[in-house]
């Protein structure tokens, strides 16, 4: 079966991702220790990434901008990589997926990076820069994560306000 890793900008751009998927060691990471096939890319307002730095490691691209709906990609990956946005995060925890959540640190305040950091230590999911991503991908590959406990709505609520 083809194996496959997600990621997503929602709506947003974040060119700063789009860039580190072209990097070699995040390529080589994502060869070796997801065997990833092929590399799903939604990418938002911002530009793919090139598509030639990635075959040339062997990996499939796979781009578009948006979709109604990510649930037939998210069901299908190994790995979800999201941008932090609550609902991109929550949704890539309900479905139980490894997540590696990157935080764009050209916004203006830090709440992604407070939601990711609360989520991070709870062992949910792994959080990082554009800069950590291959070191974090790699990290992530054994990280003994905890599932979003029921009801997770309640759960993020929760981390949200404990963050404030």
């Amino acid at each position: 079966m083809d194996k496959r890793v997600l990621v997503t900008v929602g709506t947003t751009r974040f060119d700063a991702l789009m860039h580190a998927l072209e990097n070699i060691e995040v390529l080589e990471v994502l060869r070796t220790a997801w065997a990833c096939e092929t590399l799903v890319v939604q990418h938002g307002s911002g530009c793919p990434p090139q598509r030639t730095c990635i075959e040339l490691q062997g990996i499939r691209l796979e781009a578009f901008d948006y979709t109604d709906s990510l649930d037939e990609q998210q069901e299908r990956a190994d790995l979800i990589v999201s941008h932090a946005g609550a609902g991109s995060v929550l949704e890539a925890l309900e479905r139980a997926k490894p997540l590696v959540v990157v935080i764009n640190e050209t916004l203006m305040d830090n709440h992604q990076w407070e939601l990711a950091l609360a989520l991070a230590q709870r062992n949910m999911l792994t959080a990082t820069t554009c800069s950590g991503l291959a070191q974090a991908l790699q990290e992530a590959r054994g990280l003994e994560r905890q599932p979003l406990p029921s009801p997770c709505r309640g759960v993020l609520a929760k981390v949200l306000l404990e963050e404030r």
